[in-house]
């Protein structure tokens, strides 16, 4: 979104802008603080993998909830992810497409696709 804005500034010419009453630098200010914002809501954690096999290995700097779904939406696992690298079993599971949603204690969440072959 701010790489837009900085392109639609950029592209702006000087005989315009003595034409509007809008104040670019303020626009950006708020947008650069909104994605800042927006970053600081997201789970720091790694998948190693997003083709699997036997299982799905996580790192995480803080402890998460895990819930796996399959492409119908049916939650299909659930597990603790602790601040430790976690391998989480998925040789249980038939081949497919899942979703893997990590939620935080924050109730700041991601999902993931994975492929498990």
């Amino acid at each position: 979104m701010l790489k837009n804005i900085i392109h639609v500034v950029n592209n702006i010419n000087s005989t315009s802008l003595h034409h509007t009453n809008i104040d670019f630098r303020a626009l950006i200010d708020e947008v650069v603080s909104k994605e800042k914002a927006h970053l600081s809501e997201l789970i720091d954690f790694e998948i190693t993998a997003t083709v699997i096999d036997t299982y799905l290995e996580l790192r995480s700097s803080e402890d998460l909830n895990m819930t796996v779904y399959d492409k119908t939406g049916r939650s299909v696992k659930k597990r603790k992810i602790t601040t430790q690298t976690t391998r989480v079993p998925m040789d249980d599971m038939p081949s497919g497409v899942y979703f893997v949603q990590l939620s935080n204690a924050k109730n700041n969440s991601q999902t993931i696709k994975v492929v498990k072959k």
